[in-house]
């Protein structure tokens, strides 16, 4: 006789494997360029406030939705490590998750080693191994919807409601929440409670009044259609949706949500089509609404994803953006494996022995994109990337730049000044600096033969009277000993500050 599997160890074997990659590497990966450096100016911007007693509502406005970046800066109050703080909280998210796709599939499944081996593929997924170990929105997002998922298919509408008000404070594409968990509801239990209504409306109304005391109610969309325009005018190429953009961005979606999801729900979303056809629409058990519910959460994420690239509201599909539907899309591919297998040993196997072999392959491919991703996460990279930006909207900027090793590429050499001909002492070199029209300095604090390294404000990496740092934002944790300044000139058209 089989003995039964001993839920302490399956949760013991499911936590360490899928807790200790994630928060290892939140040690180890620097945060990628990209908008991993801007949530952390936030993050440490409100730590500041809520420490000096300053913060309000109005202080969460931002160019995204605020709820992470609010509980890294609670916890940052305490943990002066913005960085680390933001990446393992990123982390224990990510492990949360893993644990509630045991959740939902044992929900749908009532098997436990089916439930675990879905755990385990999103655990040992690279991808998402990887970005659960930086500064970003969207593993905390999934998260929250993944806890939505579950208190619905519970039956805990309370907590579902809650779940769904903070993954809209967290990321718009949430607020699809605000219809859905209701139509679940009435679904279950043929009546929908004010609450499920109200609670996940808090979100949106929260950001409109944040947005209203701000100066413009719609600010956070005025924004966002800015930020389309002006991507869309600097990439031309943004603006046709020419066969190899289509093949690129489609080619990213297929392995970020990875081809066992999404061969598992669409063949999952074929056989509830054929139940409900054969059975009706009112004959829906509690188990198979469940599972419905599922299956609609992981078909509206990954429309709505597919919808803004299609209409231009999304430039790129980046390997991120897939993760939400690979999440929520694990439990269906996990039911659907079981239903096509009921009865047939033989067929198990096999199907089991390809998706493994599909995930093998998947994980060689993945690994390759993360060496390309942390290649761009070296200190110079990033500190490349930052300058590069401000010269498409300053070409007239010049930079003084020593360092042959950072990797810019875009700005004509005569923008580039070296620091060899400047003088010794800090006035001359102030008067220098302003008679040569530097507008940013790039300086590096372990160069002890470096004319800059007379202003003490450089080596410690903070912001004074002539110097602004401009990145990183805050030096606290960073992984470089590069810093970006901007040089506050006497004769500048623009204020430095």
């Amino acid at each position: 006789m089989k003995r039964p599997l001993n839920p302490a160890w399956l949760w013991a074997t499911l936590l360490i494997l899928a807790g200790v990659p994630r928060v290892l590497l939140a040690f180890i990966v620097p945060n990628p360029a990209s908008d991993a450096y801007v949530y952390l100016y936030y993050i440490n911007a409100w730590r500041i406030s809520l420490i000096s007693g300053t913060f309000s509502l109005k202080t969460l406005l931002s160019f995204w939705l605020p709820m992470y970046q609010l509980i890294c800066a609670l916890i940052s109050t305490v943990i002066n490590h913005p960085v680390y703080v933001s990446k393992l909280v990123s982390a224990a998210f990510g492990t949360g998750i893993c644990a509630l796709v045991f959740l939902i599939v044992l929900r749908l499944t009532a098997n436990r080693l089916a439930s675990l081996a879905a755990s385990l593929l999103v655990a040992l997924n690279p991808l998402h191994i990887f970005f659960s170990a930086l500064s970003m929105t969207e593993i905390p997002h999934a998260f929250f919807v993944l806890s939505c998922l579950y208190a619905a298919i519970t039956r805990r509408w309370t907590t579902a409601a809650v779940c769904a008000a903070l993954a809209g404070f967290t990321r718009v594409e949430s607020w699809m929440l605000i219809p859905m968990l209701p139509a679940f509801e009435f679904l279950n239990r043929r009546r929908i409670s004010v609450r499920v209504c109200a609670v996940p409306l808090i979100a949106p109304l929260l950001w409109f009044y944040i947005c209203w005391a701000n100066g413009d109610v719609l600010k956070f969309f005025h924004e966002r259609s800015l930020y389309i325009r002006v991507v869309s005018a600097a990439h031309p190429e943004y603006q046709v949706l020419s066969s190899g953009r289509l093949w690129w961005n489609g080619r990213v979606l297929f392995h970020s949500v990875h081809p066992v999801v999404l061969a598992g729900c669409f063949i999952g979303a074929g056989l509830l089509i054929l139940q409900v056809w054969r059975t009706g629409l009112r004959n829906h058990s509690e188990d198979r609404l469940a599972v419905e519910a599922v299956a609609v959460c992981f078909f509206a994420y990954i429309s709505f994803l597919v919808a803004a690239f299609l209409t231009g509201n999304q430039p790129d599909i980046w390997d991120r953006y897939g993760l939400i539907s690979f999440v929520t899309g694990m439990p269906l591919a996990a039911w659907t494996y079981l239903q096509v297998t009921r009865g047939k040993a033989r067929l198990a196997i096999v199907l089991a022995a390809a998706i493994l072999a599909v995930c093998v392959s998947e994980t060689r491919l993945q690994i390759e994109g993360i060496r390309a991703t942390a290649k761009q996460s070296s200190a110079l990279q990033l500190i490349s990337f930052r300058l590069q930006d401000r010269y498409q909207s300053n070409a007239s900027l010049r930079i003084l730049y020593d360092d042959s090793a950072l990797p810019i590429t875009t700005i004509p050499p005569e923008r580039l000044i070296a620091s060899s001909a400047l003088p010794a002492e800090p006035a001359a070199i102030l008067a220098e600096l302003n008679r040569s029209g530097i507008d940013y300095i790039v300086y590096r604090k372990d160069e002890p033969h470096s004319p800059l390294s007379i202003f003490p404000e450089l080596q410690s990496g903070t912001t004074s009277e002539h110097f602004k740092l401009d990145f990183p934002f805050f030096t606290t944790d960073w992984h470089g000993t590069v810093y970006l300044y901007k040089f506050c000139r006497t004769d500048a058209v623009q204020p430095c500050w």
